[in-house]
């Protein structure tokens, strides 16, 4: 295959870019054409991706985290060009449902062991979903969930050395004072209406960085998105939210609302934070969310059929 890689630096607690010519070289090693771009910054990502794209490649490498892949996720919607993933990120969600090795580690292989098993892979097309114009794979976020997203990133190089602990701290400071929003939403003619402290939708079961599983019965080739709704008024309600999910138990809670859909409308009174596949994509006081059914070509382990596939 026709292949590029293009590296996000400013992804993850280290720059792997040294590690990346050994990934080169295995890949090369199985008759593919490779090609190494890195960006001068991460909102590069999708620009990069779209000029390989155009170049007539097969298939495209990320090397970076989850905002990154959603990146060339959106890129490459409606394409024919393959997305892979080199998780190099902090908290690497999509490689974790793939099942690939993320551990930052220059000595143990981890990098070239996720090429390999994507290349010797299938290749499956995906669902993404579409909000304000924009394509995700993994998440649609409104709420307590993008305010903490917006007040904690970007995150320098340092804090990101402390990992998860840093960013649950500073994440709990930042919502402290948030408040429960009366929302609206519209899930293929079902209504749910209440004061919402997020809502979520998702095209995978994780969340919060892997330690949440969403939604265990998420697929992302069904052509559906998974609609989680958590009622609250207080930072305190969406606390114990997240405590409930942590522990797996929130899918049967009565302030909790989980459905799937092709399409869903949420009204607001007043713009509130939005995340994308874990980015700050700004304010809104209404968002449509649908489903685009095999919108991207993925490359699949071996393991990963029964899990997030069908």
């Amino acid at each position: 295959m026709n292949t590029t890689i293009v590296h996000n630096p400013f992804a993850g607690r280290l720059d792997a870019a040294n590690l990346l010519p050994t990934v080169c070289d295995a890949l090369r090693n199985m008759g593919w054409s490779v090609d190494l771009k890195i960006a001068d910054r991460p909102s590069e990502i999708g620009a990069l991706v779209c000029n390989a794209a155009d170049q007539g490649v097969d298939a495209v490498f990320v090397s970076g985290g989850d905002g990154s892949v959603g990146a060339a996720a959106n890129a490459l919607c409606g394409s024919d060009v393959v997305l892979g993933v080199l998780p190099t990120g902090t908290a690497n969600v999509w490689a974790a449902e793939l099942g690939l090795p993320s551990r930052v580690h220059g000595r143990s292989g981890w990098l070239v062991r996720s090429a390999l098993i994507q290349a010797h892979g299938d290749i499956r097309r995906v669902d993404l979903g579409s909000c304000g114009g924009r394509c995700f794979l993994l998440w649609a976020g409104v709420g307590l969930d993008a305010h903490i997203v917006q007040q904690v990133e970007p995150r320098t190089r340092v804090s990101k050395y402390f990992g998860r602990p840093y960013y649950i701290l500073k994440g709990l400071w930042a919502a402290r004072l948030w408040k429960g929003v009366p929302l609206t939403v519209r899930v293929d003619g079902q209504v749910i209406s209440a004061c919402m402290v997020s809502v979520i939708a998702s095209n995978i079961r994780l969340f919060a960085g892997g330690l949440i599983n969403l939604d265990p019965g998420a697929r992302v080739d069904d052509g559906l998105l998974s609609l989680s709704c958590f009622e609250g008024r207080t930072f305190l309600d969406g606390f114990i939210h997240c405590m409930r999910m942590v522990h797996g138990r929130h899918l049967f809670h009565p302030q909790v609302s989980v459905v799937s859909g092709r399409r869903f409308v949420i009204d607001g009174p007043y713009p509130i934070p939005m995340q994308l596949d874990g980015e700050v994509v700004g304010k809104r006081s209404k968002l449509v969310i649908y489903t685009l059914p095999a919108a991207l070509s993925v490359f699949m382990p071996q393991s990963g059929k029964g899990t997030i596939f069908n």
